[in-house]
């Protein structure tokens, strides 16, 4: 049987490919990671050189799914140096998250836009990608991959805590973040961009902690800043009206 016949069939096998971008991204790094399981516990069903086969097209496709839709989202040329970044910002699962980084390592360092001095890295992205269960593990991958990025600030200037807190993070993302770069919690808000949403706008000048009160986030997250750095209470970086609604929340 023809290589080109047998991953038909398997693909076949498989059942309809699922409507969703993500999904179909999803599921042919699942099976990149199914056949490269196989390949290493020696399969008797297919070949070697059919496993092989099988584990390129699936990085292929996977590969060009993902550029593919990140520039349909961003406009961009659709570089393959933004692999990790469409990852990031379309929500890849944590497992496929590594598996991405382990197939390409180097770009988890790799800056978009590219003519940005201070470009946003995947984390960046990733933290900016709420909304699903295993938001904290998408993070965590990226995280553990490259540490440094917990201390660079993106084209916005923000960093990647800052990102999570004004996305609306839940607890165990921001603790993730907080933990791993307490400074964070000094940098006020400072927007270096028009591109920044006019929503955000307001939050100028403020700390973390001044961020989460405002934006009703919940106590266990306005808890953690302000036992993490108590004087952001005193500080001078928010309204009178501000400082007096703080004031009352601690008391």
């Amino acid at each position: 049987m023809s290589n080109s016949l047998l991953w038909e069939t398997w693909f076949n096998w498989q059942g309809s490919p699922p409507l969703s971008i993500l999904d179909q991204i999803n599921n042919l790094l699942d099976s990149q990671r199914r056949f490269q399981s196989m390949l290493k516990d020696n399969d008797v069903f297919y070949s070697r050189s059919d496993l092989r086969m099988f584990i390129d097209k699936c990085r292929r496709d996977a590969r060009s799914n993902l550029l593919t839709a990140f520039s349909d989202i961003d406009e961009t040329t659709g570089g393959q140096d933004h692999i990790l970044h469409a990852a990031a910002k379309l929500k890849v699962s944590p497992l496929n998250s590594e598996q991405l980084i382990k197939d390409y390592p180097e770009l988890v360092e790799h800056k978009y836009p590219e003519d940005s001095p201070n470009g946003s890295l995947p984390l960046h992205l990733a933290a900016a990608a709420v909304g699903s269960d295993d938001h904290v593990d998408r993070v965590k991958v990226i995280l553990r991959a490259y540490p440094d990025a917990i201390k660079l600030v993106n084209e916005h200037q923000l960093l990647p805590m800052q990102i999570a807190l004004i996305y609306g993070a839940d607890y165990d993302v921001m603790k993730l973040l907080i933990d791993a770069y307490q400074p964070a919690l000094e940098f006020p808000f400072l927007p270096s961009s028009e591109n920044i949403p006019t929503e955000f706008l307001p939050m100028t000048g403020m700390l973390p902690f001044h961020i989460a009160c405002c934006r009703n986030y919940s106590l266990d997250i306005i808890f953690k800043l302000l036992v993490e750095s108590p004087d952001t209470l005193r500080s001078a970086n928010c309204s009178d009206d501000l400082t007096a609604s703080l004031e009352k929340l601690t008391m």
